[in-house]
């Protein structure tokens, strides 16, 4: 059966409409995947009670142990995640020396403690490999890196494995309490300082920083008053 020269039309319409429908559809697709997941989506998944269990031994001897009491002292720990093998993970030395400098030189009474932690010091039985620390310590010492570096250890791995990051380098925001606030993939170092900021003002909406900020502000005022 031929089509009139009105059925072609219509057809001819038709597969615009449709064409033009899909690619729509598609910048939607990779619009939401690129931008719009939801906060339910995106919201970590990791037990957050047990990273008040992470102890991870660092590089150099003149930094702390990391864990939880020493996460309670700043208002954030932000942990960059990363391996020795992964030459994005070595490329972002730089931005994250930016990123730690800025952190350490607020403005405001935001106190937070940038690390590193390296994934793959160990080797496939769960042994720590030497040849792969002294690796990943040269890794640190030839890019300069300006804030402390630990080995990321069984334990702090199977936490860490329940946030389903499948991109490094991540940096992870956790908040005093052992709260993860944020975790964040293909961020520059300028790009991180604006999303911290963000990440601050979540913070500052917590019913238990308000009180602490409060406490702070009260204890102040008395010292003040009692200097004078």
């Amino acid at each position: 059966m031929q089509l009139t020269d009105v059925g072609k039309k219509i057809v001819k319409i038709v597969g615009i409409v449709a064409a033009a429908l899909l690619l729509v559809l598609f910048g939607v697709y990779i619009g939401y995947m690129r931008f719009g997941r939801s906060e339910a989506e995106s919201k970590p998944e990791a037990d957050e009670g047990a990273l008040k269990e992470i102890s991870m031994e660092p590089f150099d001897d003149k930094d702390p142990v990391l864990n939880f009491a020493l996460m309670e002292e700043y208002d954030f720990t932000i942990l960059e995640i990363w391996n020795s093998d992964s030459g994005d993970c070595i490329r972002y030395i730089s931005e994250m020396n930016m990123f730690a400098e800025e952190c350490e030189h607020r403005d405001d009474e935001i106190y937070s403690y940038v690390a590193g932690v390296c994934g793959d010091i160990y080797d496939e039985n769960g042994v720590l490999s030497g040849k792969r620390l002294d690796a990943a310590k040269a890794i640190a010492e030839n890019g300069h890196v300006n804030y402390p570096q630990y080995v990321m250890d069984d334990k702090t791995k199977k936490i860490l494995d329940g946030l389903n990051i499948d991109t490094l380098p991540a940096v992870i925001f956790i908040n005093r309490k052992g709260e993860i606030m944020d975790v964040v993939t293909d961020m520059n170092g300028k790009e991180l300082l604006v999303h911290m900021d963000s990440v601050v003002s979540r913070l500052m909406e917590l019913d238990w920083e308000k009180e602490r900020v409060k406490k702070l502000k009260e204890e102040r005022e008395n010292n003040e008053v009692s200097l004078n």
